[in-house]
């Protein structure tokens, strides 16, 4: 099977559910979804044979999801929960992980015996906040709690984090079940399932619009011109998920879209709402507030002056160029949260949606606008420039946009 939809897949597997379940009290994160979007266009999904192995997907007991940051792994996890039925748990919104976390959730739930007869199961999301508020042995006993819950049953359980975590996961999980346990990899959209994302997200955020014709148009071209700019970084940024929303909310805010599609029609550029910059800084933005926002400060008004767009940067400059962090200007703050906000960078950097692996970009804008700010920053300057201008012919195509921009900016 390759086509791993919501009605291919995942009902297969989870069922369809009841929604007798709706009305029972859950504990904090937990949820039994009464409603889903109503226009939902799914990410493709592959199975990650080469790394992870050849599991059989219908027997194996657990299931997980991966994907870089930012690409739809909630809204896919909170879909598929609503059409299967599923408990949805938000780890970020639960209680620290530990070795009661499924077993316990269900048992406060009143839906411990639905569990057992095999009536409902879980997807479990935000397992990136959980390893940020949980200690190593914690995440590996709510893992081995997950096993105890899960081994010998027919309706499997799905776990969704980003690559990292899941591949930290997946290591405690075989080890623990004894066998491999199949990874779904969520991808970028190409051609004409970018403009069905696109328009579906405008469908579901804003229902009441009335000329969908003329909104996919104005999509369609928007997009087209994006993916013109972006050409040689092969669809790695117009396939984005962040960038398609916010080619949809440019549309939305047109009070008639008819003018921007003969804007775009004579060849007229893009507003400043949709810019390689201004897509970039909205998912460094995104960023910051998803880390912040579960951090244990002892002062929370540091929460705010955390994890700035500038300091990613310069943070994402140092692994990408191999510097130190030594002229990061970090407010006063008392030991603890000094050591809480480094664990939790530590752990929740590598998985940064600017990256793929340790030192490489998920895309070459991203790439640029780090490259950019390295070269506006003393500490950095003279490295970078000598790693840039060694490219020669393979120079990063988008690096003087992102440079005039920087150069330009007050």
């Amino acid at each position: 099977m390759e086509n791993y939809t919501i009605d291919n897949f995942w009902t297969l597997r989870l069922g369809t559910g009841s929604p007798k379940f709706a009305d029972f009290p859950l504990v904090n994160g937990w949820e039994i979804l009464s409603s889903g979007l109503s226009t939902f266009h799914e990410a493709p999904l592959t199975l990650s044979v080469e790394e992870f192995g050849d599991s059989d997907i219908m027997k194996s007991p657990v299931l997980l999801v991966s994907a870089p940051g930012a690409v739809g792994k909630t809204a896919l996890a909170r879909q598929i929960a609503f059409s299967t039925g599923s408990v949805y748990v938000d780890l970020s919104a639960a209680d620290p992980v530990g070795g009661n976390t499924l077993s316990g959730g269900l048992a406060r739930g009143g839906l411990f015996s639905f569990w057992e007869n095999e009536e409902i199961t879980a997807l479990i999301d935000g397992l990136d906040e959980a390893t940020l508020k949980a200690t190593k042995g914690g995440f590996e006993a709510f893992l081995s709690d997950v096993v105890a819950m899960s081994r010998k049953r027919d309706v499997p359980v799905a776990l969704f984090g980003r690559t990292r975590t899941i591949e930290d996961a997946w290591l405690c999980l075989v080890d623990e079940l004894g066998e491999d346990v199949p990874v779904f990899e969520i991808g970028y959209f190409e051609g004409e399932a970018s403009i069905d994302f696109a328009a579906a997200t405008l469908e579901n955020k804003y229902p009441n619009r009335r000329h969908s014709g003329v909104d996919r148009r104005a999509l369609e071209l928007l997009l087209g011109n994006l993916r013109d700019q972006t050409e040689s970084d092969n669809n790695r940024f117009v396939g984005y998920a962040p960038v398609l929303q916010a080619v949809a909310e440019r549309v939305a805010n047109e009070e008639n879209p008819s003018v921007l599609i003969s804007e775009l029609q004579r060849g007229h550029s893009l507003s400043q709402a949709v810019t390689l910059q201004s897509v970039a800084s909205d998912i460094l933005t995104r960023e910051q507030t998803k880390l912040v926002g579960g951090l244990p400060l002892q002062d929370p008004d540091l929460a705010k002056r955390l994890y700035l767009p500038d300091e990613q940067l310069q943070r994402l400059a140092s692994r990408v160029y191999g510097l130190p962090n030594t002229k990061l200007q970090l407010p006063q703050m008392s030991p603890q949260d000094a050591q809480t906000y480094s664990d939790t960078v530590e752990t929740f950097m590598p998985e940064h949606p600017f990256l793929d692996g340790d030192i490489g970009t998920s895309s070459a804008v991203f790439q640029a606008m780090i490259a950019a700010n390295a070269l506006k920053n003393d500490a950095s300057e003279a490295v970078a420039l000598k790693r840039e201008l060694e490219k020669g012919d393979a120079a990063n195509p988008f690096l003087y946009i992102f440079y005039e921009l920087s150069e330009s900016a007050p």
